[in-house]
């Protein structure tokens, strides 16, 4: 099963940090506060994906970045992922960083996949 985390990269405190990862009940992994600059503790799942839900609030005020479609993305079952947070103003960004393996066997190269939104309490997730 993987594991995931998240790191701060913001540039400022955030008070609240989930994430919500397919197939986890409730209302998202609850990872934070966490401080700018610092990165969670690892929490095992039972599948992740390269793009995650992810609901933070800080200083800058909320956010939520809600992924749209999962229909492309190939489940991730081994491995270590971060997902590495920034926010310019009301836009919040996640930076994959992982080293994983995919359903099919595939290897992750590593290299960073994001996704953004634009601003306010929600958004849908954009490639």
């Amino acid at each position: 099963m993987p594991r995931v985390r998240v790191r701060n990269d913001t540039g400022a405190p955030l008070t609240h940090v989930a994430i919500r990862v397919p197939g986890t009940p409730g209302p998202g992994l609850q990872l934070g506060p966490l401080e700018s600059g610092t990165t969670s503790g690892w929490a095992t799942v039972p599948v992740a994906y390269a793009i995650v839900g992810v609901e933070v609030d800080g200083d800058a005020g909320p956010a939520t970045l809600q992924p749209f479609d999962l229909m492309d993305e190939p489940p991730i079952e081994h491995g270590e992922l971060t997902y590495c947070l920034r926010r310019e103003g009301a836009r919040l960004s996640v930076e994959l960083e992982s080293d994983a393996t995919t359903g099919d066997g595939a290897s992750d190269d590593g290299m960073s996949d994001g996704w953004t939104t634009d601003g306010g309490t929600s958004g849908d997730a954009e490639r």
